[in-house]
């Protein structure tokens, strides 16, 4: 009888052996191969972010791509000690690690779109991972605080915005845990283990990939898109080219028919607002030493604003409310929307929102010394001085076939000019 029963329970202690072996298999296939991005990432991204993670520059094709998964993927691997972190949309995306004080420490998470669902919930990400930065470069657009129907596209995580206002500012809104429960069953399923063996050994030679590529200073011919290790972006070598008419073309067409995020913006929204005021003091409670940063826009679409100034009046009061706080607050603040106040032209622009990189430094150098900076804008004073022939409007050609084709002579510059006066934040 004891015989039979030690029999029986080697049987049974070598099958649990078996099974927990299997179940062990299971969770380290599932966990690392992962082919849908439960754990890792999808296989796009997790590449991008841990050749970026290397050091490395990684060349791609536009919209292939997750970029608010690349920003959770490089917040989740990241050193813990990060200098200066910039948030923002893509016109935060030029701005490079030479303007941090620590340039070995500095990563720009700048995303297509981002608003302020995207700057607080990214924010929260950070804080979450116990990975704030000592310095953060908030690159504001002067749609930031309007309660736009644009929002309604807006590619944040709203999941996570509410959370940070519900769980650290105090201002409750509905939103829904991660089911941590799905992920378990992710993670020992034996049908996504064999969905995950099949994907493992797929053949990988027809997918899109985003592409490694030696990086030296001041080296850009990327036919695509180039994300540098410090996160800011080249744009391909072609639309950097792009003729100057069609460039103010396009600032035309853009303030002709809508202005993203502005259009329509009759009032600073007052809850968007005291929404904003309160993650600066949650940032400032935690340590955190915020920047103020207000890229211009292509004159055309400036001035065009002005002579439209009936449809959005409140965006001429974005930047003196931000200029106001920052005073108060005790905040650094950069640049102004206004091309006139910082020198921009048109020249400094690749559309009517996007400055060129090697023009960025213009946002930095001088303008304190404007007439504007130190005063309330009206629609008076924004008008007074725009007599100079640098803002008379751009002729532009009536039909796009009479545009001149690209002027490949240029050659880009990347860096900022040695004598530009360019801050350490």
């Amino acid at each position: 009888m004891l015989k039979n029963f030690t029999a029986v329970l080697s049987i049974v202690l070598k099958g649990i052996a078996i099974a927990a072996a299997f179940l062990v298999v299971i969770v380290f296939v599932n966990f690392n191969v992962d082919k849908y991005g439960h754990f890792q990432g999808l296989a796009f991204e997790r590449t991008l972010v841990d050749e970026l993670l290397g050091g490395n520059a990684v060349e791609y094709d536009e919209n292939t791509f997750n970029e608010r998964q690349i920003v959770k993927l490089y917040i989740q691997d990241m050193p813990d000690d990060l200098n200066t972190a910039v948030l923002g949309s893509s016109r935060s995306l030029q701005l490079t690690k030479e303007y941090s004080a620590d340039e070995t420490s500095f990563f720009n998470f700048g995303v297509s779109g981002g608003d302020l669902f995207d700057i607080l919930g990214m924010y929260y990400l950070l804080f979450e991972a116990d990975k704030l930065p000592e310095n953060l470069i908030l690159v504001l657009d002067g749609g930031m605080l309007h309660d736009s129907p644009d929002l309604a596209k807006s590619r944040a995580d709203k999941e996570l915005y509410n959370e940070f206002l519900s769980v650290e500012l105090g201002i409750q809104k509905e939103y829904e845990k991660p089911d941590y429960s799905t992920l378990i069953e992710s993670l020992i399923s034996p049908s996504v283990f064999q969905e995950n063996i099949e994907y493992y050994f797929r053949d990988t030679s027809l997918e899109t990939k985003p592409v490694a590529v030696p990086f030296t200073e001041n080296s850009y011919e990327n036919e695509r898109s180039l994300r540098l290790p410090d996160g800011s972006q080249v744009y391909p070598i072609d639309f950097r080219k792009t003729p100057q008419d069609d460039v103010d073309f396009m600032a035309l067409e853009m303030i002709t028919y809508s202005f993203y995020l502005v259009e329509g913006m009759q009032e600073i929204d007052p809850d968007m607002s005291n929404i904003f005021e309160l993650f600066l003091d949650h940032a400032e409670k935690n340590g955190v030493e915020i920047t103020f940063v207000l890229p211009s826009y292509h004159p055309v679409v400036y001035n065009g604003a002005l002579d439209g100034y009936d449809r959005f009046p409140a965006f001429f009061d974005v930047e003196p409310y931000l200029k106001t706080l920052a005073k108060e607050k005790g905040i650094n603040i950069f640049g102004s929307y206004d091309p006139l106040v910082t020198g921009t032209v048109p020249e400094d622009f690749y559309d009517g929102l996007h400055m060129k990189r090697e023009s960025m430094y213009k946002i930095f150098s001088g303008f304190e010394d404007s007439w504007m900076y130190n005063e309330m804008a009206t629609k008076d004073t924004l008008v007074k001085d725009r007599n100079n022939p640098l803002y008379e409007p751009v002729t532009l050609p009536k039909q796009l076939d009479e545009r001149p084709g690209p002027d490949m002579d240029e050659t880009p510059v990347i860096s900022p000019p040695d004598t530009a006066r360019v801050p350490k934040i």
